[in-house]
């Protein structure tokens, strides 16, 4: 069972090889982009789904708008990553408050310490 499952593999990846990189890039862009704007972290799993749908966020607002370098997949994952901090923005604020009604403690507010 599992030489079907290794020979079925390649044809797998072939068959899904833009789904995978979308992923792929979504997961990067993500990664990016919570690294980049301070906040709640949302954990791994929902990283690759805000940057998943961030790049189609992105790709709406600047795909056709957006060549800054001569490498289509390099200016995927930027606009990918402008789309995801778009995204993460609009979750921080919409999520801004913890259950007891307090603001959350922002991770790099160190006046306070």
């Amino acid at each position: 069972m599992t030489d079907l499952l290794l020979y079925a593999w390649p044809a797998f990846i072939e068959n899904n090889k833009e789904i995978i990189v979308e992923c792929l890039i979504g997961a990067l862009a993500g990664y990016i982009a919570q690294f980049i704007l301070p906040g709640r972290g949302f954990g791994l799993l929902a990283t690759i789904i805000i940057g998943i749908a961030g790049g189609f966020i992105g790709e709406i607002l600047l795909g056709k708008y957006l060549h800054l370098t001569h490498d289509p997949l390099f200016d995927e994952i930027i606009c990918a990553t402008i789309g995801a901090m778009v995204l993460v923005i609009a979750i921080n604020l919409i999520l801004g408050r913890n259950k007891d009604g307090h603001d959350e403690k922002d991770v790099y507010d160190w006046e306070n310490e």
